[in-house]
């Protein structure tokens, strides 16, 4: 049984155990992303993801059904909290004993895989990738650079450094995809720029294209175990499909 997305799930019930009870779910994601709430609602959105995931592998293993109460507890204690009702309320009214969900979702993970979530080589690419990311912040703030280039650049980079920043929480493949949409819309915003900002935004857009080869370097050492591993490669490989910015 896969465990990667219980480990994301008992990451995030370790981050709630940090707020005091009466605060929100709300609240955790809101400091995350820097109060984006477009960046919110995708967060809310792959939290759910996760525990579906996670629900559809418990549902299909070999655990018996009596052994997995507890498991399917605090996995809908995390769906509750993070709804769009529930993240509203404060977190002891959704979630119930967090100590006691971070105990049974880690033996969990160490009954089925004593693996961790990401080797010491990824973290060193994710701390590098985040660093890049923030000096790719500062290089847009360029007044010869199209206000609207300059302005997407800008939030989406931003919004990529959160998701990796709680890479624990929401995964690798929520930073690649954020990452997609980052390439995508920056394109897209520079189709009406002037010859000048196309010129200066050139070298930032290797860059950035740069920093995709480096996510999936970290995807495949997060995810080293799958048996797809050629054909995830030519799915990320889809980048190659976007001609050089001109």
């Amino acid at each position: 049984m896969d465990v990667q997305s219980f480990r994301h799930i008992l990451d995030l019930y370790r981050a709630l155990k940090d707020l005091r009870p009466d605060q929100t779910a709300f609240k955790l994601l809101y400091t995350w992303f820097d109060g984006d709430e477009d960046a919110i609602l995708k967060a809310m959105s792959r939290i759910q993801e996760q525990v579906t995931l996670a629900e559809t592998a418990l549902k299909n293993s070999q655990i018996p059904q009596d052994s997995i109460e507890g498991v399917q507890h605090a996995l809908s204690g995390i769906r509750r909290v993070f709804s769009v009702h529930g993240c509203s309320s404060p977190i002891q009214s959704n979630v119930g004993n967090i100590a006691t969900s971070i105990t049974i979702l880690g033996m969990l993970i160490t009954f089925v895989d004593s693996g961790v979530a990401a080797s010491a080589a990824a973290s060193s690419i994710i701390s590098e990738i985040i660093s890049d990311t923030a000096d790719l912040q500062q290089q847009f703030n360029d007044e010869e650079i199209d206000p609207l280039v300059r302005e997407i650049a800008d939030r989406h980079l931003q919004i990529l450094r959160n998701f990796l920043e709680q890479i624990d929480v929401f995964g690798v493949e929520a930073a690649l995809t954020t990452y997609f949409d980052l390439i995508i819309k920056v394109r897209r915003a520079d189709v009406g720029a002037s010859e000048a900002s196309t010129a200066k935004t050139k070298p930032l857009w290797d860059r950035m294209v740069g920093l995709g080869k480096r996510l999936e370097d970290v995807d495949r050492i997060v995810n080293s175990g799958v048996k797809l591993v050629d054909r995830a490669q030519k799915a990320a490989g889809l980048l190659d499909y976007l001609p050089p910015l001109s």
